[in-house]
């Protein structure tokens, strides 16, 4: 499930805010993050909270992807980063939104809309490991 969530939402061509510059979170989203903890919403109410402590999921951010490992499964994504705003693109191409809600040194929060018809969504809270 959480993949899926991950999946519908995250890949990228560029890292560039609307001036043509480079964002301000690029550089800082850049590295690998592990996911601690995983947040469910629908109908904008929490749903399900999921701790992947069994396995080890990880988000992986280069300048032009986004790669998602979970044990020997591997994907590449592309996504696109203004401001804090991410667009995702699945294999098939459709797009999917995403908001970095916080960004530090070690620490990541990052919404992804799974469906803005009945408000659906889910947060990823990830620490630095690299």
């Amino acid at each position: 499930m959480f993949f899926a969530v991950l999946l519908m939402g995250l890949a990228v061509v560029a890292c560039t805010d609307d001036g043509g510059g480079k964002s301000d979170y690029a550089e800082a989203l850049i590295g690998t993050w592990k996911a601690e903890k995983v947040e469910y919403y629908e109908d904008g109410k929490l749903d399900e909270t999921e701790y992947p402590d069994g396995g080890e999921y990880y988000v992986i951010f280069t300048e032009t992807q986004m790669i998602l490992e979970e044990g020997r499964y591997t994907e590449r994504l592309r996504y696109e980063l203004k401001g804090k705003d991410l667009t995702f693109y699945d294999e098939d191409g459709d797009a999917y939104s995403g908001k970095i809600k916080k960004l530090t040194r070690k620490e990541l929060v990052l919404s992804v809309i799974e469906d803005p018809d009945d408000d659906s969504y889910a947060i990823l809270y990830g620490t630095r490991v690299d």
